[in-house]
């Protein structure tokens, strides 16, 4: 079976679980697609040390409140994403795969007059960079001329 082509909706969800986790304080070391083939299926794949330290159940737990809270739960296909371990060998296969890549993706979110920028470089030196800071309506309208 050849492999699917991610679709815009795919890309817009991914920023959007990377601002609510964001949002929230949790951590994320690779946030990235993975195709299936077995499945002919993207799942997208959430490193986090929480993992390891408070264990696959309340990472879980906490990742699912956190979408709730940011109103993204609703809109997101929990089937589709899976927690692991940042030294998961899913995670370091992926790590590899895109180690080369200096693209990333800039994820724009508007929060109702407010907006959260977030660039997400598919991996390298650094890896994964969370957003500091909201950038207000006037703010906004400044990135757009630019």
């Amino acid at each position: 079976m050849d492999q699917e082509v991610l679709v815009r909706s795919d890309i817009e969800i991914r920023g959007r679980i990377l601002d609510a986790l964001n949002r929230t304080g949790i951590p994320v070391t690779l946030c990235e697609w993975h195709y299936v083939p077995q499945l002919g299926e993207w799942q997208l794949i959430v490193a986090t040390p929480w993992y390891d330290s408070r264990g696959p159940r309340v990472t879980y737990d906490r990742i699912i409140k956190a979408l709730q809270q940011t109103g993204v739960y609703e809109d997101v296909p929990l089937r589709r994403v899976f927690l692991k371990s940042p030294s998961d060998p899913i995670v370091k296969q992926l790590e590899i795969e895109v180690k080369n890549k200096t693209e990333g993706v800039i994820h724009i979110i508007d929060h109702g007059g407010q907006y959260s920028v977030l660039f997400a470089p598919f991996t390298g030196s650094g890896g994964f960079r969370r957003s500091t800071s909201q950038i207000k309506t006037n703010c906004a309208d400044f990135f757009w001329r630019e």
